[in-house]
């Protein structure tokens, strides 16, 4: 046989395999991977586990739904898993174990083998650690898979257990390794981050105002947690702190999976006088509806904007620098005024759902008037009146004829998630 003969079988027998590969490829279907399920059933629930005692524990499975992840790097192979009955938290040779058993995972775990023990209070299982019986040693990773073993398609995860005033000590005992919340809670100290750049120990710890039983609770995070929770301040105002229930001694901790678990809301500043007194009108736009009519000014010294009225009727309005309310939940503005002699006619304040246009100001009739409360006194008042995140723009208006108002201290702000 030729040369050319032998070269052109070769290139035919190639094409035969590609073209069969291809008919085969297109008359199967695509085969999809089953879910992995455990062939066999719990026999104790994690409370019972928690009441067996310390030591080596008997020939036992639980199950459970894991709350923890170790994505942000703030539970070092460590899985802590759930069932209505309590929590456990089991140490495992092996990081990254959020990719096997995400949060809503169901796991069943075989016990026989294992020891259940405490660190600093908190109920953990693991191996016997023979270079400190105080403290257990992970499950070596070659046998991860001898005791963990997952189970079914991803849950949502449990619902939170709600810590609250009314809470007792024995309460957070009975939720040790289980997903809390705190609702209404502020941090002691904000403004800093979560982890200590210059602490010596490897965690840090910002308190919470909630106390329990005299007992603080604090959010405690890992020195190597991600830059996303480390370099996060503590928020100021009030919010809810999501996380594991964990302790430590005297302590009780909240451990964060992800900085979502801190679900605060900020108060942003949209626009405050006192960062525009340089500007003319402080950043207002002065717009007179009568030609008569008087003009507002302002009093830089006393950072505030007045009217005296002339005995002619005038129609002026002040209108706010243009607004982006649309990242934010419950906007408000805020100010104080002074109105001599006492009379709510002679001021009031809108808002425009368009952007300001200084050619036609009042086009489409689109300014709605927020409604004031009454004035009844010849001092400061103190307003604070909700705005619709779609406003563009606030005005302050004078109808009057003989009066003097006095506006200061404006800002608009908004509510933003943390």
């Amino acid at each position: 046989m030729t040369m050319n003969k032998i070269t052109r079988n070769i290139k035919n027998l190639i094409l035969f395999a590609i073209l069969s590969l291809f008919l085969f490829s297109c008359d199967k279907e695509v085969a999809i991977a089953p879910y992995i399920t455990y062939d066999g059933e719990a026999n104790w629930t994690i409370r019972e586990l928690l009441e067996y005692g310390e030591g080596q524990l008997p020939d036992s499975t639980i199950t459970g739904i894991v709350v923890s992840s170790d994505e942000q790097g703030n539970f070092y192979k460590t899985l802590v898993i759930q069932d209505e009955t309590g929590g456990i938290q089991i140490k495992i040779a092996n990081t990254s174990l959020f990719n096997r058993y995400p949060i809503g995972q169901q796991v069943f775990v075989k016990c026989q083998g294992l020891r259940l023990g405490q660190y600093g209070g908190l109920p953990q299982v693991g191996t016997l650690n023979p270079d400190d019986p105080t403290r257990l040693a992970d499950i070596p990773s070659k046998l991860e898979f001898n005791h963990i073993y997952r189970h079914g398609l991803v849950k949502k995860e449990p619902a939170p257990f709600t810590i609250t005033a009314t809470t007792t000590e024995a309460d957070l005992l009975d939720h040790l390794n289980m997903y809390i919340e705190i609702p209404d809670v502020s941090f002691k100290v904000v403004g800093v981050p979560f982890v200590d750049p210059y602490a010596a120990i490897a965690y840090t710890s910002r308190e919470l105002s909630l106390s329990i039983g005299g007992k603080k609770l604090v959010v405690n995070t890992s020195k190597y947690v991600k830059p996303q929770i480390a370099l996060a301040l503590t928020p100021p105002g009030k919010g809810t702190v999501r996380g594991i229930l964990t302790k430590f001694n005297n302590d009780y901790q909240i451990v964060l999976r992800s900085i979502k678990d801190i679900d605060f809301k900020i108060a942003k500043t949209i626009y405050d006088l006192e960062e525009h007194l340089e500007e003319p009108m402080f950043g207002w736009r002065q717009v007179k509806r009568n030609a008569n009519g008087v003009e507002w000014s302002v009093m830089k010294s006393q950072k505030s904007f007045q009217i005296i009225g002339n005995n002619e009727e005038s129609d002026s309005w002040l209108i706010s620098p243009n607004l982006d309310l649309s990242t934010c939940s419950n906007p408000y503005i805020e100010l104080e005024r002074m109105i001599l002699p006492l009379s709510d006619t002679h001021f009031s304040l809108y808002y425009s759902t368009v952007n300001y246009n200084p050619n036609d100001p009042f086009q489409i009739n689109n300014w709605t008037e927020m409604i004031l409360p009454a004035y009844n006194s010849e001092v400061w008042d103190y307003v604070n009146l909700t705005l619709p995140t779609s406003a563009k723009a606030v005005a302050l208006r004078y109808s009057g004829s003989d009066a003097k108002v006095y506006v200061r201290a404006v800002k608009i702000i908004g509510l933003e998630q943390y």
